[in-house]
C-alpha cells in the first residue's frame, strides 16, 4: 500500500512540474507541418514551406522517408549533397517573457547521406547567443544516431530568435535536426508539497 501511495505521489509531483512549467510558443517544433517532402526535398533561402520556419541558409534538405526522424515522420537536414561546403540553416522567432530563463531542447544526428565520418558541427543560435555542438560518425538511414542537445538563455525582450545552422566548411558533413522544444522552468511553490501530502496520505 505504501508503494502505491509513493507512486501516486511521484506521479502527482510530475504533473505539477509540467503544469507549472511555462512553455514558449514554438511553432511546428517537429517539422511535421509543411509541404510534402516525399523522400527529401531541397528548400532554398527564404523558403517557408516548413510551417513556422524560414530557411536562412542557402539550402537545406527537408527530410521525409529518406531517413528516420527522431520524432514523427519528418526532420531537417542541414547540408546539400551536391555542394558540401554550402551554408544550411533554419530559423524561427517565438514569444518570450523578458527576464525569464529558457532552455532549448533538440535532437541532432550526423546526416547519413552526406559527408565524411568525422567532425560534424552544429551551431545553435538562441536570443543572440551561440553554442556549437560536435558529433563524430555516421549512422544509417534507419538509425541516424540521434542524440539530445540543450541550450539555455535568458530572454531580454518579448520575442527571441532560434536558428540551427551547419558550420559550412567543405570538409564537414551534414547534420539532421528534429524534435525541438523551448521551455521556461518555473519553481514549484512551497505550499504545493504539503497539499499533495495531505491529499494522498
Amino acid at each position: 500500500m505504501r508503494s502505491i501511495r509513493l507512486r501516486i505521489l511521484s506521479f502527482a509531483i510530475g504533473l505539477l512540474l509540467i503544469a507549472t512549467g511555462a512553455q514558449a510558443q514554438l511553432l511546428n517544433p517537429g517539422f511535421e507541418q509543411g509541404v510534402d517532402p516525399g523522400g527529401s526535398l531541397r528548400l532554398y533561402q527564404g523558403s517557408q514551406d516548413i510551417i513556422g520556419w524560414t530557411v536562412t541558409g542557402d539550402v537545406l534538405q527537408y527530410g521525409g522517408t529518406d531517413w528516420a526522424a527522431e520524432q514523427g515522420a519528418r526532420s531537417v537536414g542541414l547540408y546539400d549533397p551536391l555542394f558540401p561546403g554550402i551554408k544550411s540553416a533554419i530559423w524561427q522567432r517565438f514569444g518570450t517573457t523578458p527576464g525569464a530563463e529558457y532552455v532549448v531542447l533538440f535532437w541532432y544526428a550526423p546526416a547519413p547521406l552526406s559527408g565524411p565520418t568525422l567532425n560534424r558541427y552544429l551551431t545553435v543560435r538562441a536570443a543572440g547567443g551561440e553554442v556549437v555542438f560536435h558529433t563524430i560518425g555516421i549512422g544509417s538511414t534507419s538509425a541516424p544516431g540521434w542524440r539530445q542537445g540543450s541550450v539555455a538563455f535568458t530572454a531580454t525582450a518579448d520575442s527571441a530568435s532560434l536558428e540551427f545552422a551547419n558550420v559550412y566548411d567543405g570538409q564537414k558533413g551534414g547534420l539532421l535536426v528534429d524534435n525541438v522544444l523551448v521551455t521556461a522552468p518555473v519553481p514549484v511553490r512551497a505550499s504545493t508539497w504539503g497539499q499533495i501530502k495531505t491529499r494522498y496520505r
